[in-house]
């Protein structure tokens, strides 16, 4: 039976600003922030759940959105299995 995990993408550069500075054109960068220091941690803790058993279970494929945080979360947190990451 296949199973499915869904994982929220780490921390954004975005946190950093509020919603109201987040949506003006001069910081339309932020519609598709990187992740934050925050969030690179935040996925290689994952990474490090993930090589010491965490999922009890191969992970064959993981499919992720194409916004940058998510795929960076992605790559960041299973990259190291050597599946394809699909955004």
């Amino acid at each position: 039976m296949k199973k499915v995990v869904l994982v929220r993408h780490g921390e954004s550069i975005a946190q950093g600003f509020s919603r109201k500075q987040r949506w003006t054109a001069e910081n339309s960068f932020l519609c598709d922030a990187e992740l934050g220091s925050t969030g690179q941690a935040q996925a290689l803790e994952l990474c490090d759940g993930v090589r010491h058993g965490l999922l009890d279970f191969d992970v064959e494929l993981v499919v992720c959105s194409p916004l940058t945080r998510a795929f960076q979360t992605a790559i960041l947190a299973f990259g190291h299995l050597g599946v394809t990451v699909l955004p």
